[in-house]
């Protein structure tokens, strides 16, 4: 184990090289003095050069009213929040710049105004907005990636807990309705969402970010989705199943297979319908089926976070019971290298485990911010269980293509040796290449969320049957013998 141990730490060490996060502005940047005609002589750290002008104009001649009408009139113009340089680079192999959000307060002034967003902190005090003293006008300025797309909300009254994983959203589910910011014109409603209630999401997408192309509808012909209940024998609960028929699906022709977890999202959410027939359309991908499942419930407890964290169980349960039942009711290629399992987060993790467990029946991963940092807590290291399974085994005849967001560097307050999900990715990726597989990752500007993974999934199919198609054509033999 110390060996072992020392493999770990020493992979550790290099894959942190000029990793990239998130951070605040810094607090060398010059503070401008509020006018004496304010109840306090307070000064506040305003790091927006745009904000100081703004402030000079306006505020310091008490013209609170005129300053939110020209910030109207700046997000009519597309120009909110402010995107500006910065004047020292907070890292030598990054290009960062700063972003300066702005908040109104209303009727009563807030115990806290907090930038909720998943941007690599678990301290919410690290996410505050500052207030002009004497004024309703709260703003925070953040360091982000040029080309960056994340989404957030501003939320007065935060019960300022923690923000790992889901621990975030538990205590503010009360807080998620409404405006998440009226000066940002980029909003979608989803309707029903939010425990009945309908959720407005907003974000961030700046110049330079990773092109999404298949998410726009283009006319082309529609498949179908079909969603029914499932009970399984094995588990002794049900799943919702999304099963997707392409566009002139044809019952006696032999199609390839995505097994897709959290399919719900990826389909209401994500737009996954719109992206495959796109991709299909322009001959990309072939037309396929889908084989998409959603976590479990039993006894009214979601099982997520069981299944999807390498349970054995369930992995048997979609070898021997579900993909059985699937490839009898539809006809799917046997061959594994025309098929795909692709999930995000633990999805990515599961997608990895099982391709591993029985590369017989799937011989492609596409795994968005595969939550690889995911270890069994018995264990002597209690992280990254899956990569040692990996580098101790012999290598298998699977492909992966794995991505993760440059904002998902969040860490662990009760661990200091947490790998969080940039590290585990990189370290996973490390040893895939020590071991000879065929590994493609990517670093996109982005957070763990759908809004990156539903442009992400489209590259991953490309370049899934963009490779498996050159092999079929060129080493016939070689992918029928699953010896890559």
């Amino acid at each position: 184990m110390k060996k072992l141990m020392t493999i770990l730490f020493t992979i550790f060490a290099l894959n942190t090289v000029g990793l990239p996060q998130l951070v605040l502005a810094s607090d060398s940047e010059s503070r401008v003095e509020l006018s004496s005609n304010h109840e306090s002589s307070q000064q506040a750290m305003i790091h927006s050069d745009m904000l100081k002008q703004l402030h000079a104009e306006f505020l310091e001649a008490g013209d609170e009213e005129g300053f939110w009408q020209e910030i109207a009139q700046i997000s009519d113009s597309g120009n909110y929040p402010f995107v500006e340089e910065l004047q020292e680079q907070s890292y030598a192999d990054e290009d960062y710049i700063q972003l300066t959000f702005l908040h109104r307060e209303g009727e009563s002034e807030p115990d806290n105004v907090m930038f909720f967003a998943s941007i690599n902190h678990v301290l919410a005090e690290e996410l505050l907005f500052e207030k002009i003293t004497g004024t309703g006008v709260y703003f925070k300025s953040v360091e982000v990636p040029r080309g960056v797309r994340f989404s957030y909300r501003i939320i007065e009254n935060d019960p300022l807990t923690g923000l790992f994983a889901s621990a975030r959203i538990g205590s503010r589910l009360h807080l998620l309705g409404g405006d998440p910011d009226p000066f940002n014109p980029n909003k979608t409603v989803f309707p029903g969402r939010l425990m009945g209630r309908d959720y407005i999401e907003t974000w961030v997408e700046l110049e330079g970010a990773a092109s999404q192309p298949y998410l726009v509808e283009q006319g082309n012909s529609r498949g179908e989705v079909l969603v029914e209940e499932r009970a399984s024998r094995r588990l002794g609960y049900s799943h919702n199943i999304h099963t997707y028929l392409p566009p002139e699906y044809d019952p006696q022709s032999e199609y390839p297979l995505l097994i897709l977890f959290d399919a719900q999202d990826y389909f209401n959410v994500g737009s996954l319908q719109t992206t495959l027939e796109n991709l299909i359309a322009d001959g990309s991908i072939p037309p396929l089926l889908v084989l998409g499942i959603n976590a479990g419930t039993k006894n009214g407890q979601d099982q997520r976070n069981y299944e999807l964290t390498a349970s054995p169980l369930y992995r048997e349960y979609l070898q021997e019971e579900l993909l059985p039942w699937f490839t009898s009711k539809y006809n799917i290629s046997p061959d594994p290298e025309r098929r795909v399992i692709a999930g995000s987060s633990f999805g990515g993790l599961f997608s990895a485990y099982f391709a591993f467990s029985h590369p017989e029946s799937v011989a492609n991963v596409i795994s968005q911010s595969g939550s690889f940092h995911w270890g069994k807590r018995e264990e002597e290291f209690a992280y990254e269980w899956l990569t040692r399974e990996f580098a101790f085994a012999e290598r298998k005849p699977i492909s992966l293509f794995m991505e993760v967001g440059m904002l998902e560097a969040e860490y662990h307050l009760k661990s200091p040796y947490f790998p969080h999900q940039i590290l585990s990715n990189r370290h996973f990726k490390t040893v895939l290449d020590m071991k000879g597989y065929d590994v493609f990752c990517q670093e996109y500007a982005g957070g763990h969320e759908m809004l990156s993974w539903r442009g992400g999934i489209a590259e991953g199919l490309k370049h899934v049957f963009e490779v498996s198609s050159a092999e079929f054509n060129t080493t016939a033999s070689i992918v029928t013998t699953g010896d890559k």
